[in-house]
């Protein structure tokens, strides 16, 4: 997970960052947490105005097995919905 959020040739430590960013709660968005100190380009706005940079990984969560899961085809809607492109 720390190369598809990291820059190629740097270490990446991953950051789950929005357990409140979506109206769906299981929607977790991962991304680099040093995104800022990298100067990475914005790469989308959140509903709450929360402007992530860098790559993000948006997956859904499973509470049973504690861990990552895919986005059901609902899921995907609500991020196409909620989240806004800035680049």
């Amino acid at each position: 997970m720390q190369n598809l959020v990291g820059i190629e040739g740097e270490p990446a430590y991953i950051e789950v960052a929005s357990y409140r960013n979506f109206s769906d709660k299981s929607i977790s968005m991962i991304c680099d947490e040093e995104f800022l100190m990298k100067e990475c380009q914005p790469t989308c706005k959140t509903i709450e105005g929360t402007v992530i940079h860098g790559q993000v990984l948006i997956v859904g969560t499973n509470a049973e097995e504690n861990d990552f899961d895919l986005l059901t085809r609902e899921q995907v809607l609500i991020v196409r919905r909620e989240i806004k492109l800035t680049i």
